[in-house]
């Protein structure tokens, strides 16, 4: 019966401890958004973008002889080319969590463009994609204003705003609201109706990021989000039918890398000052502009 009371005797020991150790590393932030007036917060950018959408709709059937012989309607996955654009961005701690860690919302903007060639290019008798020389098919270009805004987890140098704190991490979540506008070229019919569509849409996507510090600290961060917007409607006369066929073109999921600079971290502390894990500079003093 003694040696059960040891679980218990420990667990009193634990109680009795000050939490004061513990709360300097996890706390919550007072007003998170009064760090989006430090200019040592913001990120600018590039970005390279791949979107993959589905092209559901008629194209030209050819015989052996590249020959058309008529319509046929199918369904076929796309990859963008062309996709490039711009990024800037802030993030604000909520939490702290450890010395090296906290919870911050990020919220960025993107400008971006990609295209989409050969959406209509046809198909042979065997099933192979089939495009003749000179012809021109159907092309679209799309033009992108998106917010992504996501929690995030970080650890490292961004995470404390520490300039000898060199590489650091994010894994975050959340919701990207996008307003896309598509217009097409190639394609000219007397009996098609097109539809270039402008859409806003809200997206859950995932995002990782790596940072490092030389002089300046510069990010990777990757954005993958699931489902989108109709890119584009056609409706058109097949020829072996009278009955308008629809034709569309939908994102499914897109591809952004950005890559970008915190052009005023050099503000950041360069030294970790500490006398002691009861008194830790990078936890008395997050986010701080150097004075």
């Amino acid at each position: 019966m003694a040696g059960k009371k040891y679980p218990l005797l420990l667990l009193l020991l634990c109680c009795l401890l000050p939490v004061s150790g513990f709360s300097q590393y996890f706390y919550f932030y007072a007003n998170p958004f009064a760090f989006g007036t430090q200019a040592s917060r913001y990120t600018v950018g590039t970005n390279i973008v791949n979107v993959t959408a589905e092209y559901a709709g008629v194209v030209p059937r050819y015989d052996s002889y590249h020959n058309v012989v008529g319509d046929t309607f199918v369904t076929r996955t796309l990859k963008s080319s062309n996709g490039a654009g711009y990024a800037v961005g802030v993030t604000m701690p909520i939490l702290r969590t450890g010395r090296r860690g906290s919870f911050d919302l990020s919220a960025d903007f993107h400008l971006n463009s990609y295209t989409f060639t050969d959406v209509n290019g046809g198909i042979t008798s065997t099933g192979d994609s089939y495009f003749p020389t000179g012809q021109i098919n159907l092309a679209t270009v799309t033009t992108q204003y998106a917010l992504p805004l996501s929690i995030d987890f970080k650890s490292g140098s961004d995470a404390i705003a520490i300039r000898t704190t060199r590489f650091g991490f994010v894994l975050g979540a959340g919701i990207m609201p996008k307003m896309q506008s598509t217009v097409y070229s190639g394609f000219s019919s007397t009996t098609a109706v097109v539809d270039n569509k402008s859409t806003t849409t809200f997206t859950p996507f995932a995002k990782a990021e790596f940072s490092a510090y030389w002089l300046f600290c510069f990010r990777v961060k990757a954005f993958y989000s699931i489902g989108g917007a109709q890119l584009m409607q056609i409706q058109s006369l097949s020829a072996n039918s009278i009955t308008p066929i629809t034709s569309t073109l939908t994102e499914k999921s897109s591809m952004v890398v950005s890559l970008t600079v915190l052009p005023f971290s050099f503000l950041w502390y360069k030294e970790r000052k500490s006398h002691g894990w009861w008194d830790d500079y990078e936890t008395e003093r997050p986010w701080r502009i150097r004075e």
